[in-house]
């Protein structure tokens, strides 16, 4: 997903591959449960891993997981021409997100952002 953000030729199968991954998010969100707090995020969430640290667990929370998911895969949507349902179903999953995160989400801010700004 994320060599899709790179410039050039567009990804041919993306809206099949943002399908596919949409069916493993909505499963996923299955078993998560949406906090009633809002979420610090860990900046560490985002860091590069090291050879050694490659097979470790990952110990990142189930809420960020899910957002950095969410993200991830909206980010992509946006540079399909045609993402099918895809990006809506991620534009909304993207607000909750940034709900969740009180607005800390960069993306997630600007996503809103221009929500609003397109539906005034």
């Amino acid at each position: 997903m994320k060599l899709s953000l790179l410039p050039g030729r567009s990804i041919p199968t993306l809206n099949v591959l943002l399908s596919n991954c949409l069916v493993g998010l909505r499963n996923m969100e299955k078993d998560l449960t949406i906090p009633t707090i809002p979420i610090a995020l860990r900046s560490s969430s985002h860091s590069r891993h090291i050879s050694y640290s490659l097979r470790e667990v990952n110990t990142a929370d189930s809420h960020e997981l899910w957002g950095e998911v969410v993200v991830t895969l909206w980010r992509a949507s946006m540079t399909s021409g045609s993402t099918g349902n895809a990006w809506d179903e991620l534009t909304q999953r993207i607000l909750v997100w940034n709900v969740l995160v009180d607005g800390e989400d960069h993306t997630a801010e600007w996503a809103r952002r221009e929500v609003v700004w397109n539906t005034t």
